[in-house]
């Protein structure tokens, strides 16, 4: 029975000191992937952000350039009061957009900002919390291995057999 047990308390720090080993592993990838969240987020954002400027301003571009074409020409009346009217309209509402956009991005970067500072104190939790834990999985993996020493003196030389 005592040589049965000293296999078991064996094979119980073997589990243990690997289980410590695993634990902080976990500490370390938590605090790894929520880095890498924000960065996507930060990223994804930049990216809509210049494909909706992009797009605004090829838009914006081309009204512009109808009207710069249709200044050269000899064009009076009310269809071309209509069009000079829809044309502040529209440049207006772009104007609107550009703002819109800019404002709502800033609130975006605001709200990744506040999501990283989250992100990075649970990260900086979990990794505290996980070295706290692999230091207790190794102080019972210690105490394993005193017991086990522990009755290895106790026997004394005897042989289990």
């Amino acid at each position: 029975m005592i040589g049965a047990s000293l296999e078991q308390l064996d094979s119980l720090k073997v589990a243990l000191g690997g289980t410590a080993g695993d634990i902080a592993q976990v500490g370390i990838d938590s605090a790894r992937v929520a880095a890498i969240a924000v960065d996507e987020m930060e990223t994804a954002a930049e990216q809509a952000r210049s494909l909706i400027e992009t797009a605004m301003e090829t838009m914006i571009g081309a009204v512009h350039n109808s009207k710069r074409e249709l200044a050269a020409q000899d064009w009076t009346g009310p269809n071309r009061a209509t069009f000079d009217g829809h044309y502040e309209t529209f440049s207006t509402a772009m104007q609107t957009a550009q703002n819109n956009t800019n404002q709502t991005f800033l609130n975006l970067k605001s709200a990744i900002s506040s999501i990283n500072i989250e992100i990075t104190t649970y990260a900086g939790e979990i990794l505290t919390s996980m070295e706290t834990a692999s230091e207790s999985a190794n102080a019972m993996s210690d105490a394993v291995r005193a017991q086990r020493e522990n009755l290895e003196a106790a026997m004394g030389g005897m042989s289990v057999g």
